[in-house]
């Protein structure tokens, strides 16, 4: 009978490790959706421009670079991201129409507020000496504009070294195109004695 050697049992081969898991990185793109929303928010407010467009700026960055991260799988909320970038470019949009609303507000009010626009239809004649101590001086309006305005004229009084003495107002109301009015503009100073008088400002209102 034959000699059969014993068989050697062969051991398994050990167990690999397991890879660590790797949480997804969707921090940014979840940034860039919030940042995004809050930033549109603001952005419908045009005073407060400023504030959508820094967060515009963020968001837009951060949903780029969590759009990145999703193509190399490294993130897996690609959608938030892209919607994030979204919002971010809506914000900064809305950013932009918000400057130009201010600053076309600002320039309205201040236009109402600063209009001298009629001091080029005014004119002031010599100063006379009036009653109970009064200086009077003839204010001249002719209206060169294509519609009915009134006139807020602002007038000083300056005495012979160039000093103003004193100040008045003078307002006349509802000149029709091509007309011509006028009034006294008349100050009672307490020092000094006005020899010539200058229009200041001439603000007008459109009465359409």
């Amino acid at each position: 009978m034959a000699y059969t050697p014993p068989t050697q049992s062969v051991p398994p081969p050990a167990p690999q490790p397991a890879a660590p898991f790797v949480p997804p990185k969707n921090g940014l793109g979840l940034t860039a959706l919030i940042l995004g929303i809050i930033g549109v928010l603001f952005g419908l407010i045009p005073i407060t421009f400023f504030i959508a467009g820094t967060l515009g700026v963020i968001a837009l960055i951060f949903g780029i670079v969590g759009i990145r991260r999703a193509v190399r799988k490294t993130a897996t909320n690609k959608a938030v991201a892209i919607i994030g970038t979204v919002l971010a470019v809506a914000a900064l949009g809305l950013s932009v129409v918000g400057v130009v609303i201010v600053n076309k507000v600002v320039d309205d009010v201040s236009n109402v507020l600063d209009n001298n626009d009629g001091a080029k239809d005014v004119s002031i004649a010599a100063i006379e000496k009036g009653e109970f101590g009064s200086f009077d001086a003839t204010v001249t309006v002719e209206n060169s504009a294509g519609n009915a305005r009134n006139y807020w004229i602002d007038v000083q009084f300056l005495d012979d070294k160039g000093t103003v003495v004193d100040s008045t107002s003078v307002l006349i109301n509802h000149i029709a195109p091509g007309q011509t009015a006028t009034d006294v503009a008349t100050v009672f100073p307490k020092t000094g004695t006005p020899v010539t008088a200058k229009v200041v400002k001439a603000q007008v209102t459109e009465l359409g």
